[in-house]
């Protein structure tokens, strides 16, 4: 993969991946749990997509990789914040994936004033709730939340052989926290309530997510500026190529439309 390796953090030493710098479009990609530079498969894709199109490909290395459980959403999202500080293009295409999609959500949230003008959609592929899973696959989540909450905030601790610190943990795993952005069982209001300036958001579902054990479709399409696409049978991760081909259809679609429009209705 050609491009141009930078660092946008010295103190904790933080990189990105940029393949076209002096584009004027950028796609942003966040990654997910666990997820690093290239992850998951099918972003080589896109970047294939974006070097035919001679558009940038974008992506930062948060700090949460791999350690999600340490490190914090609002910390997700300033260090994004921090790395568009070296993306030199006006316009700019954020995509997420899974957990990647609640990263963007908290920016548009809580600092999309900072980037109203640069942003000009969201994409938001495989957003689940990691409550609604956890919930479904261990039916004492409500015990250990409840010792959890007496933990210190800097206790690390292990749940599910991963490493995690009471804030995270609560964040993905509670109610309410700061992670429970798609959660089915959240009441509408909160849904219509989201995205107040009013960003472009495209949802993009996989039909056959494994962590989707109750569908959120019906709450998704609650919120302002929102668009929802399935990719019917396709798993969370993209795996089959069939799949990934449906996925960058769909995204060459809206940034053809995007183009055309000069970048200002999507």
């Amino acid at each position: 993969m050609k491009g141009q390796i930078g660092i946008y953090n010295k103190n904790k030493n933080l990189i990105y991946f940029s393949s076209n710098k002096n584009s004027n479009t950028s796609i942003v990609f966040i990654s997910g749990m666990y997820g690093g530079l290239f992850e998951p498969g099918y972003t080589k894709e896109i970047y294939k997509m974006c070097r035919k199109k001679q558009i940038n490909f974008f992506q930062p290395r948060l700090s949460s990789f791999p350690n999600f459980g340490l490190f914090t959403l609002e910390n997700d999202a300033l260090e994004v914040l921090e790395s568009l500080k070296y993306n030199q293009s006006e316009n700019i295409i954020l995509i997420g994936h899974s957990t990647g999609c609640q990263v963007i959500m908290y920016l548009i949230e809580n600092y999309g004033e900072d980037f109203k003008e640069r942003v000009k959609i969201c994409i938001l592929h495989g957003p689940i709730s990691d409550r609604n899973y956890e919930e479904h696959v261990n039916r004492d989540l409500p015990k250990i939340i409840k010792e959890v909450t007496n933990k210190s905030e800097s206790e690390v601790f292990v749940y599910e052989n991963t490493m995690y610190k009471k804030e995270r943990f609560l964040d993905l795993y509670r109610i309410g926290g700061k992670d429970d952005f798609f959660s089915y069982d959240l009441e509408n209001t909160f849904f219509e309530n989201l995205n107040k300036i009013e960003f472009k958001i495209l949802f993009i579902i996989s039909g056959n997510d494994k962590f989707t054990k109750e569908s959120n479709l019906n709450k998704l399409k609650l919120i302002k500026g929102g668009e929802v696409k399935i990719i019917k049978e396709a798993d969370h991760f993209l795996k089959q190529k069939k799949y990934i081909k449906k996925f960058l259809n769909i995204i060459t679609k809206k940034i053809s439309r995007l183009e055309k429009n000069n970048l200002s209705n999507l």
